[in-house]
């Protein structure tokens, strides 16, 4: 990848990116999972007009989230058109008869207008996009297997019905799609400067799903 604008990099002794901005946003990670509708979804007590509107809000988000890794692509190396869940998303919502845009909560309008925001911007401002793409994907890729067969048996869902979302084939593909969203992660040339402004970016990220997951119903 050409990245002519950057300057000094770390060198090679320094952890990857992908293992910094876990350890920079475990504590995060951690308490978002913890929290309000993230809660009820684990323990399959989430009702199925809840995970309506928590699909809804996700939607939002990975298309504002999509719509910057498009228009920025040749800036990151990262299957992207294997990961993309806009389209899943809207089967989903539409399965289970939702309204696309409808009870969006105010931590999803400020995630939305902070990934627009990013995605709008020039090279140098959206790699910070890989932060939000860490921050998803990765967890979609990991718990999201795990979630989709919760989500089944507690609301009784049919085939794929409600479940495109978590859907990235076979166990062999999830695991080659986590290794190679890992490896193109670490193959970005950031300096540390930068590696910190992605950690605070993803730390940004898990924030706002504290606060979505707390205002969602649950």
């Amino acid at each position: 990848m050409d990245r002519p604008l950057l300057s000094s990099r770390i060198d090679a002794a320094t952890p990857g990116l992908a293992a910094r901005l876990r350890a920079g946003t475990h504590d995060l990670h951690r308490a978002s999972e913890r929290s309000g509708a993230m809660v009820a979804l684990r323990c399959g007590k989430l009702d199925r007009s809840s995970y309506a509107v928590l699909l809804v809000n996700l939607q939002a988000i990975y298309g504002a989230l999509e719509a910057g890794l498009e228009r920025h692509a040749d800036l990151f190396d990262l299957p992207l058109p294997l990961l993309y869940r806009g389209a899943s998303l809207a089967q989903d919502v539409a399965a289970l008869g939702a309204t696309p845009g409808t009870a969006l909560t105010q931590a999803t309008a400020c995630y939305v207008q902070r990934l627009q925001c990013i995605g709008a911007s020039a090279a140098q401002e959206a790699w910070l996009l890989l932060a939000h793409a860490y921050v998803r994907y990765l967890g979609d890729l990991h718990g999201g297997q795990l979630l989709k067969r919760c989500i089944q048996q507690s609301l009784d869902l049919d085939g794929q019905t409600g479940t495109h979302f978590y859907d990235f084939g076979p166990p062999t593909q999830v695991a080659q799609l986590i290794q190679e969203v890992r490896a193109g992660i670490d193959a970005a040339p950031f300096d540390a400067g930068e590696i910190d402004a992605l950690v605070a970016e993803a730390r940004l990220s898990f924030q706002l799903h504290l606060e979505l997951f707390e205002q969602l119903p649950h």
